[in-house]
């Protein structure tokens, strides 16, 4: 397995949440706090209870469940499952829940004490929303007045660690490195006309044959045009099946060939 840069701070992280019940995590993007933490945690940390993450999107809390528990070998459902609205993947086996923070909420509601939970680790907290602050204020409430050995950690990219340190005071905070990588700007124009989902594949298919070793490609700008949620669909299916019929093709490069990012309707999926 390769290394990455939480890897460094993982026995201190164990440490902190062995003697504290607040911890806060700085750690950039790519240090690996999202997936190599957490089965770390489910492995190392000496628990007796269950692990809830929280994400801020269903997207995100179904991949992450997704490749946690590839990495463990098994189905989503077993060790590691997520519940999202209207939509979940968890057994009697689950001690890795992945959920967005409506669902902690009424968790809390239906099971004030949050019994068999051990750790809330609260993800990409610094994007700052109503239902993460909710959360995290009935979270610390829980703990507070019902069960002072439940473990909060809050991790993020970005945080503003003073102010996070002066609502939470007793807090160990924990700071990892992260990663970067060169960034490299195409500009493309893409008419507006009807049918306009095609030319925007068709971009982003010559890009990945002009660059190789692409790994990300992020597409901004389009929530100003009105785009609707049936062509976001479109676009998705004809640019995956552009990513499944380019993996026969000759590449300078056996990395994946495309991870693409949408800022506008992610809370849609």
């Amino acid at each position: 397995m390769s290394q990455l840069p939480i890897d460094a701070v993982l026995p201190t992280l164990q440490d902190r949440l062995f003697d504290a019940t607040q911890v806060i995590l700085q750690a950039p993007p790519g240090a690996g706090k999202s997936t190599r933490l957490p089965l770390f945690l489910l492995k190392e940390g000496n628990l007796p209870g269950k692990i809830v993450m929280l994400e801020p999107r269903r997207l995100a809390a179904r991949n992450i469940a997704a490749y946690l528990a590839a990495q463990l070998g098994e189905p989503v459902g077993k060790q590691v499952g997520y519940r999202v609205r209207g939509e979940n993947k968890v057994s009697t086996e689950t001690r890795l829940e992945i959920v967005t923070e409506g669902i902690l909420t009424r968790m809390i509601q239906s099971d004030p004490e949050l019994d068999g939970v051990s750790l809330l680790i609260f993800d990409e907290y610094h994007e700052r929303s109503l239902h993460a602050d909710t959360a995290l204020a009935l979270a610390l409430d829980v703990q507070a007045g019902l069960r002072d050995d439940l473990k909060i950690l809050i991790m993020s990219a970005t945080l503003d660690n003073a102010a996070l340190s002066g609502w939470l005071p007793d807090a160990a905070v924990i700071v990892s490195e992260g990663r970067q990588f060169p960034i490299h700007y195409r500009h493309q124009g893409i008419g507006w006309q009807y049918g306009w989902e095609h030319d925007y594949a068709r971009a982003i298919r010559k890009l990945m044959m002009d660059e190789p070793d692409l790994r990300w490609c992020s597409f901004r700008g389009l929530a100003k045009y009105g785009v609707l949620l049936t062509h976001w669909k479109a676009l998705f299916l004809m640019i995956s099946s552009f990513v499944s019929s380019m993996v026969s093709c000759p590449r300078k490069s056996s990395r994946l060939p495309l991870l693409l990012r949408r800022t506008v309707t992610e809370n849609w999926f």
